[in-house]
């Protein structure tokens, strides 16, 4: 079971590391929720036109995220659904008309799959939509927000480049940008970028070949490329584990992500 941790500072000493860091287990019914987000979001970031997938590499490059949703969650999907799932991501047919007709399968059943699953807490939907209605509304609350951004660098250490701004739900994005806010499209490989976020709270669930973000109650998915061997955010080691982090706790953050030579 994955454990989930909140973080209140920066880099935490392992001796008074169980003082400072809150544990407790995800419940079944959260996990469901993040399951939901998750397969959604990997339907909403499908090609629009099934045809658009003109090759198998095309399709199975697009499929590896979907297979690492069935490992991520393999504990709340029914075997049936797993099994249905699995059996849709194999294409019917390699030719241009056989992957298409595959997709549209695929789009179908993640669809009926994802909505068996429990929606996000009504608060947080609340928030978000509160969020950016002030935000459009009030130059005020732009003013606000840039007073009290926090700063956030992201270093990739022999990885390939990761993606960052595509995983981000539009509502989101709209957000960031109505306070001036830019995430940057992908961390360069051996290279970083810095830029500044909300201070809100960031729910991270990572594993070595994915990680999901929820913030403002809204999920991001992000694949990460392969040979994954570690994930840190201020020191502190994130791999396998489910972890909230609170942002405003200060005005500066570094996550890194390294990857075997």
């Amino acid at each position: 079971m994955t454990e989930k941790i909140l973080v209140t500072g920066s880099v935490i000493p392992q001796k008074e590391e169980q003082a400072q860091v809150e544990t407790k287990k995800l419940s079944a019914r959260e996990k469901k929720r993040k399951a939901r987000k998750a397969l959604l979001l990997f339907l909403k970031n499908m090609r629009r036109s099934c045809s658009m997938y003109g090759t198998a590499q095309d399709w199975y490059s697009e499929t590896k995220r979907l297979k690492s949703i069935l490992e991520q969650f393999t504990d709340v999907l029914s075997k049936e659904q797993f099994a249905k799932l699995s059996a849709a991501m194999e294409p019917l047919d390699l030719t241009n008309k056989g992957i298409s007709m595959t997709c549209k399968i695929l789009k179908k059943d993640v669809k009926s799959i994802a909505k068996k699953f429990p929606m996000m807490g009504a608060g947080s939907a609340v928030l978000v939509k509160g969020l950016v209605t002030v935000a459009v509304i009030a130059g005020v609350s732009s003013i606000f927000w840039q007073a009290s951004k926090v700063k956030l660098t992201v270093v990739n250490q022999g990885c390939s480049n990761i993606p960052v701004a595509r995983g981000v739900p539009p509502d989101v994005a709209k957000l960031l940008k109505t306070l001036g806010m830019k995430l940057p499209l992908w961390i360069a490989t051996n290279g970083s970028e810095t830029f500044f976020v909300p201070p809100v709270t960031l729910s991270i669930d990572a594993m070595q070949d994915s990680l999901t973000i929820e913030f403002l109650g809204q999920s991001a998915y992000v694949a990460l490329p392969s040979h994954v061997e570690s994930i840190s955010f201020n020191g502190g080691e994130l791999i396998g584990k489910a972890v909230d982090i609170q942002l405003r706790t200060q005005r500066a953050h570094t996550a890194v992500v390294t990857c075997a030579f």
